[in-house]
């Protein structure tokens, strides 16, 4: 399960609607379970220490600055990240991102999952300290095989697109998505949705792709998952199902036919009959 403690101005951002995005990454048959590549082996599920860390990370978000503070001196790593995290976001403290860094390794340096998914994050994002995603990459992998989801998502995310001095490979993405999406990462089953829709790594399947972006909502209101059902369902590629966006649309034998299958009019000369 993952922690709900709010990323706020500290996120990566990925805008994915695929009628607008192109991509031209090879076709695959290979079943996303029989992918190799970059990630292999790191799709398990959250280990019993992960989730424990999750369990504390959301104890420590509700924790006031003070009492932080108080547990930061006991050694309490999840207090460690949820400082670091406030010191990014400004949350009741003063904004310094170089702060929260420290704070970040030294929860990465006890190997707290989350510790290592945030300072991986803020490599990713310049956040406090230079840029470096290939960085980024080595430790999410490292959150990744203790199975915590957002850093797998992530991975996987960076595997597709060829980020991080990683070449682009959805086949292999595909599992650390699925683990992610097992861990109630919404953005995890959009991904798959996506990878089915459009034939990215996995061969095309609308079925498949509308049951991951119905699992994206399930877990949490996916605007980018219901834009994407929609399209499909706008053009009788699905069937429209109840909690789908929008109404069923009518029998497709009931549109009218365009360009050459259009039904012919016949039009009557009837000047004749206009008689002065």
């Amino acid at each position: 399960m993952q922690t709900k403690t709010a990323l706020l101005y500290f996120s990566l951002t990925a805008v994915l609607f695929p009628i607008v995005t192109s991509c031209t990454t090879q076709k695959h048959e290979t079943p996303p379970e029989q992918c190799t590549g970059h990630g292999t082996g790191l799709s398990v599920a959250p280990t019993e220490s992960t989730k424990a860390a999750s369990a504390a990370q959301d104890a420590a978000a509700k924790l006031t600055i003070d009492q932080l503070h108080g547990a930061v001196g006991r050694g309490d790593t999840a207090a460690i990240v949820e400082l670091g995290l406030r010191h990014v976001n400004g949350t009741s403290i003063t904004q310094d991102s170089e702060a929260a860094v420290k704070y970040f390794r030294i929860s990465a340096d006890q190997g707290n999952p989350i510790g290592l998914f945030y300072l991986g994050t803020a490599l990713a994002n310049g956040v406090g300290l230079p840029k470096e995603e290939s960085m980024a990459v080595f430790f999410w992998e490292q959150a990744a095989q203790q199975g915590y989801g957002m850093a797998q998502y992530w991975l996987g995310f960076f595997i597709a697109n060829g980020r991080g001095g990683i070449g682009s490979n959805w086949c292999a993405a595909a599992p650390l998505f699925e683990a992610a999406a097992a861990d109630n990462v919404t953005d995890a089953a959009f991904m798959l949705g996506v990878m089915y829709q459009e034939g990215r790594g996995v061969e095309p399947n609308y079925d498949k792709a509308a049951s991951w972006y119905r699992k994206a909502n399930a877990i949490e209101f996916n605007q980018k998952a219901q834009y994407n059902l929609r399209f499909m369902i706008e053009r009788y590629q699905i069937e429209w199902q109840p909690g789908d966006p929008g109404a069923p649309p009518p029998p497709k034998e009931w549109m009218i036919p365009k360009g050459e299958n259009a039904p012919k009019l016949e039009l009557k000369d009837n000047s004749a009959a206009n008689v002065g």
